[in-house]
């Protein structure tokens, strides 16, 4: 029969697959997979043929089995999304996502090395990482500049079984070809749907009838003889399992997606939050020598990300039109309402006025010893302006400067020579790895990021981050951003 009903129960560490049909024997057995002692699984095939469905069947009794593994998902097609809310899943990654989905693997991979390191076996829980339509990730990743993750997963699939790793993975041609699939023990070839060219690469397989979920099952799942095999339909309401899944006594690493926008008040309330809680330092006393700013959130469980600047330094902020430049200059005092003043002209004022009375007036008498400058557009500003910005910080003002990229950015803002100097920096929607020459390093680009997103550079390391917004304000009722 066409993908026979999932029967159930199911078993703790054991995975219903369907029925083994055995004629020598002239019987008919039940076909398990157990992740732990049999290894990884790979199934290949169309969908047309049941492949997507294979997949969530053994995913749905995976989850929902009570234990402590922990998952992680590449998602191709989005079927896997509803998953992302489960206390024991860590990521899921969709294809959109393909420098998060890479981040997943080296994550894994990481802890897999972690783990193969320790002299002694620990009591780590299991790590499960799944791949869907592993042929459209091959394709992204060798398409962009991230094609060296093909070898993480080489690795994870090589070692993983000495240090709990295992892996599920679907796919199709391109699975079978890779580098990698010899070292997968148990393999599915499901034939409905597919050409002679597409099995091409698969083993001799005997004939059989053209049926949904129908499959010849090589590995320690059929006792390493060669079985055909019926798959069982996944069972109803798959996925759906936030209501019976226990939370796992260890929390798994998470790698999140960064968002398109988060107010700078969410921030500083998260930040405070983590400090209450001792995970993060509380910062230093009022009297510190350097400004501790907070400007976003980033890596991969959005922590808040900090820039330490000296007192008398200054912090360039470079981008392009409409990234955000502007938006993240006034969302910094709302970000770091502990700071002792802000300096920025009013939107009517004309900065050069507004700087050249500053530093006179700075001339005359102290200004606040902790007082931090905005300039925004510092590229746009007269002679001047600049040369009154460069006396107020020979006086000891701090200063954070805004400017689109450019390769002349250091001869028509003097004070820019300063900011490299220090090697703290950011660079908002950069448009090439060229942009990040001004303070000597190179990154991995975004394509198409959303206004804020940014590089924050610190000690010569790029930390991806989005940048804090200003909160909207409600004036009315309706509220403005």
């Amino acid at each position: 029969p066409e993908l026979l009903p999932f029967p159930g129960p199911r078993s703790h560490g054991v995975a219903e697959l369907g029925w083994v049909d055995s004629p020598e024997q002239q019987t008919v057995t039940a076909l398990k997979w157990k992740p732990l002692t049999d290894g990884h699984l790979g199934l290949v095939g169309t969908a047309m043929a049941g492949v997507d469905e294979a997949l969530l069947l053994v995913l749905d009794q995976m989850l929902e089995t009570p234990g402590e593994a922990h998952f992680y998902l590449l998602d191709s097609d989005g079927s896997l999304s509803g998953t992302s809310a489960l206390p024991h899943v860590g990521a899921v990654a969709g294809l959109q996502e393909l420098r998060r989905g890479v981040r997943v693997l080296e994550r894994v991979a990481h802890e897999m090395s972690v783990r193969l390191g320790r002299q002694t076996e620990g009591t780590d829980p299991p790590l499960v990482l799944v791949i869907s339509g592993w042929g459209s990730w091959v394709s992204a990743l060798r398409a962009s500049p991230l094609v060296w993750a093909e070898d993480l997963l080489q690795d994870i699939i090589r070692d993983g079984p000495k240090a709990k790793v295992t892996v599920l993975i679907s796919g199709g041609r391109e699975l079978v070809t890779a580098r990698f699939f010899s070292s997968i023990p148990n393999q599915c070839f499901f034939p409905t749907g597919s050409s002679e060219e597409g099995r091409l690469a698969w083993p001799r397989l005997p004939a059989m009838p053209s049926v949904r979920g129908r499959a010849v099952a090589f590995g320690s799942l059929v006792k390493g003889s060669p079985s055909m095999v019926q798959f069982f339909a996944p069972p109803q309401n798959t996925l759906r399992l936030s209501a019976s899944v226990q939370t796992p006594k260890t929390r798994p690493f998470r790698v999140e997606r960064l968002p398109a926008s988060i107010p700078g008040k969410a921030i500083r309330d998260r930040y405070e939050d983590m400090t209450f809680r001792g995970i993060v330092p509380s910062g230093t006393s009022p009297k510190r020598r350097d400004h501790t700013l907070l400007v976003g959130v980033g890596g991969d469980e959005l922590e808040p990300v900090t820039l330490t600047l000296p007192k008398g330094g200054v912090l360039a902020v470079l981008g392009g039109p409409s990234a955000g430049k502007s938006t993240f200059l006034r969302a910094l005092p709302e970000m770091n309402p502990g700071e002792t003043a802000w300096l920025i002209p009013g939107q009517e004022a004309d900065a050069a006025s507004y700087w050249s009375s500053l530093a006179a007036k700075g001339a005359s008498q102290a200004l606040a010893p902790d007082a931090l400058a905005l300039v925004d557009d510092a590229d746009r500003l007269s002679p001047a302006a600049h040369s009154s910005l460069l006396d107020l910080n020979t006086m000891g003002l701090t200063i954070v400067l805004a400017a689109g990229f450019s390769s002349t950015l250091a001869q028509r803002v003097p004070l820019m020579l300063q900011a490299r100097s220090h090697g703290t920096g950011v660079l908002i929607c950069p448009r090439s790895v060229l942009d990040g020459d001004f303070f000597g390093v190179r990154f991995d680009l975004d394509n198409r990021p959303p206004a804020g997103r940014a590089v924050v550079i610190s000690r010569g390391i790029a930390v991806l981050t989005q940048l804090g917004t200003l909160a909207p304000r409600l004036q009315g009722g309706r509220s403005t951003a």
